[in-house]
């Protein structure tokens, strides 16, 4: 009986390092775009239709409920990522943006995030919990009356 739980405890690290192997396969694809946010309103001011690129159409229903009336693509970018590997990409202003994928499922993904400014002070270090038919905005002031908004979106990548 010793010897069987012996064994049934030998094993167990065995299964849960082959598991871990099979967890670090895979791959996570993802997409940031950074956008300007500008023309901030007030608390007071009614909010009216936004003006943003034609290229931020399928965030509207999220942008639309941020106090800013201009919304302008300054850049994107797209990644294929390892599972627990990390990985750094520079945003068009110079700030950074690192990410190590977590976790990856067939329809959600997990990620840490580190946002920097470009003197490497942090804005933002976390993790985020991803569907992968949607993007996740994240964002900060970046000068008077304007912010700096991230799109993120994660999505599961199977290799062969």
């Amino acid at each position: 009986m010793w010897l069987a739980a012996g064994i049934a405890l030998l094993a167990a690290p065995l299964i849960s390092m082959a598991e871990d192997e099979n967890a670090e396969t895979g791959a996570v694809k993802v997409f940031v775009r950074t956008i300007k946010a500008s023309e901030a309103l007030s608390a007071a001011t009614e909010h009216t239709d936004i003006s943003l690129d034609a290229s931020l159409e399928d965030l509207k229903p999220k942008l639309e409920k941020l106090p800013f009336k201009d919304f302008r693509l300054l850049g994107s970018r797209e990644e294929q990522l390892s599972l627990k590997k990390k990985d750094v990409i520079t945003l068009p202003n110079g700030q950074s943006l690192a990410f190590r994928p977590i976790y990856m499922e067939k329809k959600r993904v997990g990620l840490w995030l580190s946002w920097k400014e470009s003197n490497g002070a942090s804005i933002l270090n976390t993790r985020v919990h991803f569907d992968s038919d949607d993007s996740v905005l994240t964002g900060t002031d970046s000068e008077a009356d304007c912010g700096l908004i991230l799109a993120i979106k994660a999505t599961p990548v199977e290799l062969p």
